[in-house]
């Protein structure tokens, strides 16, 4: 009985110490320039989780822009959930709309993939993302923290006659959206991803997995 009342003490307490730790700023656009050369803008939002460790740049090939991403979740109602633990793009070449390659960045361990969700085709002309937001659950620290929960993205033609369109994801229930990142500007979309993300940190600590992204803009 007292092994029991010492395991039930000590797991609140670790809890309340999971505090914001300082960490490496994120690898600048400097950085992503030797994949893409036409790269002019980094969008990201300002509701994202405090944990975790930036990973690198991964970007969609030469020619090629996100037209949709993937989600990867852990469900919700297991012992410590941790929702969204990666995301990446689709990227589709501009000329021929085949799929290019997913780039991710940093992933989380948990969940299964979910999607693609793709920006539609409007008129003759296809769509790609230009912005984005996160449903981030606020920091409690108390209870089971979970971060990212899910995605919208913002989608426009490259001459920007389409106006704008919303896609979602299908993540998770916990958090809030708030304000949109900026949007690429006309002549230019989404190009490459950047992600923040918690690693495991064992079965007595609270994990968050994927806390924040970045994403970098291309011309045409």
């Amino acid at each position: 009985m007292e092994a029991l009342l010492f395991f039930l003490f000590v797991l609140p307490a670790t809890e309340l110490a999971k505090v914001p730790a300082l960490h490496e700023a994120p690898p600048t656009i400097e950085s992503l320039k030797a994949s893409r050369a036409n790269v002019i803008q980094i969008i990201s939002v300002s509701n994202a989780g405090p944990w975790g460790d930036w990973g690198l740049w991964d970007s969609c090939p030469q020619g090629s822009y996100a037209n949709g991403f993937r989600m990867k979740v852990e469900p919700q109602h297991v012992a410590d959930e941790t929702s969204v633990n990666s995301i990446c793009l689709e990227c589709v070449y501009a000329d021929s709309g085949l799929l290019a390659n997913r780039p991710c960045s940093k992933e989380g361990p948990w969940g299964d993939w979910r999607g693609p969700y793709n920006c539609p085709i409007i008129g003759n002309n296809r769509s790609y993302i230009v912005g984005f937001a996160l449903k981030n659950q606020e920091e409690s620290l108390i209870g089971d923290e979970t971060a990212i929960n899910n995605m919208q993205a913002l989608c426009r033609t490259f001459d920007g006659t389409s106006g704008i369109t919303m896609i979602e994801g299908i993540g998770n229930t916990h958090g809030t959206y708030t304000t949109f990142s900026d949007t690429c500007p006309i002549g230019s979309g989404v190009c490459a991803i950047l992600t923040r993300v918690e690693p495991d940190r064992g079965i007595f600590v609270d994990d968050t997995a994927l806390n924040d992204a970045q994403l970098a803009c291309c011309t045409l």
